[in-house]
């Protein structure tokens, strides 16, 4: 039996009677009407779709392990050729999801035994296990307190290095381990902050690794693993300078860099430790580099640029010029890992195609796709191509987002649903819609993303623009958006519809107290109402990093500004239909911020929905219950922005 939270409808006494959806067993409702079956149906031709992401090559021969689902989580799955079958590996019961948009695992050098880092039940617990594919057998390495971050092999595969905060919560310390013994889990070095492995000396003695301060701000070291001693290698500047990815050059005397130093983007550049100088390099590419990783034999540099996808660049190492004409299918590519033989592995992202596994051979200038994920009912080829598009905001700055049109067959004025990205710091991207396919093709709602300020790659100034006292800012953006959606004659003003995830909830909630007149109804997921609680509940290793953005609560006066600029304060302008979802063990936005909304916007006398997952977190993992809220989803959408 689900446990009521308040007021229920009696779901399941009516499955019977009026063929509805009978929620999951985790599932909580309130004021959640029955879910027809027919709605159900219609979104599980778009539900059927599948994804693949690249998790690691195998040591020895030309094969990859990948995450991806066929049942209720994601597992582990070999595939031995391009295009071959996938061969289940793992059946963890809590599946082993991806961290955003990578699967986390390794296999130990010369070695068929896998190691993976996984969540329990979304409560930001990653933990490392080791998975013997002979015995079948599944071993904890990591004692199953505080949270281990994504670490890597020493060039000599005898130790894999990575930190975890189990000594102190807030602090991020360096381990070693050799993941066939799980007594071998040894602290390096003990720090402050939260820290994370880049990469190893080309000899394997020491370790570079992250001191991340802010989203603006970060530092980094070297780390000897056998005294312990650290020292500094990125030079101390007077304004904040960020550094993102880092790997040793080959000779193990300069560092490859992604950083904004100098520079408006995070740019390739090459750090010389033993000066602490860092000079540019490659500086024709344009936008943000993000990834970056560097062949078995140092030839070969992949790095992705944020160019509104993230599109693959393959450079000489030592000319730093680009493999010219690189022939790879168009999308967003992440996940970079490189085979031993000299062979770039990676996943594409698009609206044609779900999320599926790549590798390219930069001597023979080729591509090969190695996964072919099934799309539902969705027909890639009918898929239409996004627009870029652009709006004055309130202090003139030109604001952007992408607008996906439904399908042709529909016409006039068309309903609009503003999908606003969370973080704050992520962009909107052009991906695979997946079941809000379902959206664009068969009730013709058209979908808008906006990169409201704040967002990243549009420049650091840009990412800089809704920091502390300047958070009520990006509320106005999506204002500005209304305005410029009431002059397009494609679009319908008068049906609008606000969704958002995390920050993206907030932003949803705060533009609905303000202007709730151009707004027709609201989803939020895990959405934070009250900034000020929100910050005073945040895990300790958060903490400190969410005051730098936000602002810090325990001063009185930022205090009352951050709780003017929540929706919570003005709840009682919020005059219409709202869904809210949340997972009951979310650490990172916790269930009482949608609490406390759900019970103040009922106060007004508007339908409000509300659904509590007792088994997510922040990111619902479980198929089972991803469907259902979709279901709510276009439920909520039939009942009060269709009609």
């Amino acid at each position: 039996m689900r446990r009521a939270l308040g007021p229920l409808f009696a779901v399941a006494l009516c499955l019977q009677e009026n063929g509805a959806v009978e929620p999951p067993s985790s599932a909580v409702l309130e004021s959640v009407p029955p879910i027809s079956r027919t709605i159900a149906d219609g979104m599980n031709r778009f539900a059927d779709y599948r994804t693949a992401h690249l998790a690691a090559w195998h040591p020895k021969r030309r094969e990859m392990l990948i995450a991806t689902r066929f049942a209720n989580t994601f597992q582990f799955h070999r595939v031995a050729t391009p295009g071959g079958e996938r061969t289940q590996v793992t059946s963890d019961e809590a599946g082993v999801a991806p961290i955003g948009t990578e699967a986390r695992a390794w296999f130990e050098p010369g070695s068929e035994h896998i190691i993976y880092l996984r969540d329990t039940g979304g409560k930001l617990v990653h933990q490392y296990f080791h998975y013997d594919p002979e015995t079948k057998e599944t071993v904890r390495l990591t004692s199953g307190a505080g949270r281990a971050t994504p670490g890597m092999w020493s060039p000599k595969g005898d130790r894999f290095a990575f930190t975890w905060n189990s000594r102190s919560q807030p602090d991020f310390d360096l381990y070693v381990m050799a993941p066939e013994d799980p007594s071998s889990v040894r602290l390096v070095s003990a720090v402050k902050g939260f820290w994370q492995v880049l990469s190893w000396t080309p000899d394997g003695e020491s370790i570079l690794a992250r001191e991340f301060l802010s989203a603006a701000h970060s530092r980094l070291w070297i780390v000897d693993p056998a005294t312990a001693n650290r020292r500094q290698v990125s030079p101390d500047d007077p304004e904040q300078v960020s550094y993102t990815a880092a790997v040793f050059a080959r000779d193990g005397k300069s560092v490859f860099v992604v950083t904004d130093r100098n520079s408006e983007f995070l740019q390739l550049a090459r750090l010389d430790p033993a000066a602490r100088t860092v000079t540019p390099i490659a500086a024709g590419i344009r936008g943000d580099v993000e990834e970056l990783a560097l062949s078995p034999d140092g030839r070969w540099m992949a790095l992705t640029a944020n160019q509104g996808v993230r599109t693959l660049h393959v450079l000489n190492a030592a000319t730093r010029k680009p493999r010219p004409g690189l022939k790879v299918p168009k999308g967003d590519t992440s996940g970079l890992r490189w085979h031993s033989s000299g062979e770039l592995g990676f996943q594409i992202q698009s609206a044609r195609i779900p999320s599926d596994v790549f590798s390219y051979h930069p001597t023979k200038n080729a591509a090969t796709r190695w996964t072919s994920s099934e799309t539902g009912a969705v027909k890639p080829e009918e898929m239409r191509e996004f627009e870029l598009v652009r709006w004055p905001s309130f202090d003139g700055r030109q604001i952007s987002g992408i607008l996906h049109r439904p399908a042709t067959r529909f016409t006039g004025r068309r309903p609009v649903l503003v999908n606003i990205h969370g973080g704050p710091e992520e962009q909107a991207r052009t991906l695979f819609w997946g079941r809000s396919n379902y959206f664009l093709n068969e009730v013709g709602v058209a979908i808008i993303q906006p990169n409201v300020r704040g967002s990243t790659g549009f420049g650091k100034t840009f990412q800089k623009l809704d920091d502390g006292r300047l958070r009520g800012d990006a509320v106005k953006d999506l204002g500005a958006l209304l305005d410029w959606i009431s002059k397009r004659p494609d679009l319908d003003a008068k049906r609008v519809w606000l969704i958002g995830n995390s920050y993206g909830g907030y932003l949803a909630l705060a533009a609905a107290t303000k202007y709730g007149d151009r707004i027709r109804c609201v989803f939020v997921g895990q959405g934070m109402s009250n900034i000020a609680t929100w910050l005073e509940n945040q895990p300790a290793d958060r903490v400190d990093l969410r005051r730098r953005e936000y602002g810090d609560e325990r001063d009185p006066e930022m205090r009352k500004f951050l709780i003017d600029v929540s929706p919570l304060p003005h709840a009682q302008d919020i005059k219409m239909p709202l869904l809210v979802v949340h997972g009951k063990n979310d650490v990172q936005v916790p269930v009482a911020e949608s609490r406390q909304i759900v019970e103040a916007v009922r106060k007004n006398g508007v339908p409000v929905w509300y659904l509590v997952f007792e088994d997510e977190g922040h990111a619902f993992t479980r198929r089972t219950n991803v469907d259902f809220v979709l279901y709510t989803w276009v439920a909520f959408a039939k009942e009060f922005l269709l009609n």
